[in-house]
């Protein structure tokens, strides 16, 4: 609906491609390097199928509400490798998670429970000790909490530069 905030300007032409400009965006794909700019979803879950998130794609992760969506993308953007129950460094890119239904701290604690592998009372309980001991794996995160428009989130897309962008939820 053209009243809606989210619509844009539809001019169908722009994504209309000859095949030298689709070859053109592949031959740029298949030689650009994209080391720490993906994500290895099929090796943290211990899946032997190639599923590598690229830059530019789009992934939704849905189901009903208590189903851990939200949890499954936190360990997502923590680098966490489910197999091994362990957190790896290298998996982690800068990301800006846009957490519309959940405040900043409670955000943040379950970021702090996932990477110190505590419960939500020893957190609670040593949240400055823990914090202090694993800011390292919870730096590259970034969190904003307010409803922005999507021209605010381009916006803060191109201020901030992150690799991973979350939205939880629309």
């Amino acid at each position: 609906k053209t009243q809606c905030i989210y619509f844009q300007r539809k001019d169908y032409l722009v994504d209309v491609k000859s095949s030298d400009e689709m070859q053109g965006e592949l031959e740029e794909r298949l030689t650009t390097d994209f080391s720490g700019k993906t994500i290895n979803l099929g090796k943290s879950l211990g899946i032997d199928k190639e599923s590598i998130i690229f830059p530019g794609e789009l992934v939704t992760i849905f189901g009903p509400t208590g189903s851990n969506k939200t949890t499954f993308a936190q360990n997502i953007a923590l680098g966490v490798d489910f197999v091994n129950d362990r957190i790896v460094k290298e998996w982690q890119i800068p990301t800006l998670f846009l957490s519309l239904e959940l405040s900043s701290w409670y955000v943040h604690r379950r970021h702090l429970q996932i990477v110190a592998n505590k419960k939500k009372d020893e957190v609670n309980a040593n949240y400055k000790t823990l914090y202090e001991s694993h800011k390292d794996k919870l730096q590259h995160i970034m969190i904003q909490t307010i409803s922005p428009t999507l021209d605010k989130i381009y916006e803060k897309v191109r201020e901030l530069q992150p690799q991973l962008v979350i939205v939880d939820y629309i």
